[in-house]
């Protein structure tokens, strides 16, 4: 399955359930750890919360113009 990001809208929140489905994910495992590579393409995506669990490193996460730090 080809992988697209049409359905999804800057700003928006998204649960991770939904986000696996139009990926082609049968569950959330896969995008938990917050690198996903779909097969067969040469894509990287980065799950980033800007509010972690509190028993996570506390990682300062921002975007500036392009980039993300």
């Amino acid at each position: 399955m080809p992988v697209s990001f049409n359905n999804l809208k800057i700003g928006q929140q998204y649960d991770r359930p939904y986000l696996s489905k139009i990926l082609g994910y049968k569950g959330i495992q896969a995008i938990n750890r917050g690198v996903v590579t779909p097969s067969g393409t040469k894509i990287i995506i980065l799950f980033v919360a800007k509010k972690k669990q509190e028993s996570l490193t506390q990682y300062n996460d921002y975007l500036e113009g392009d980039y993300l730090y």
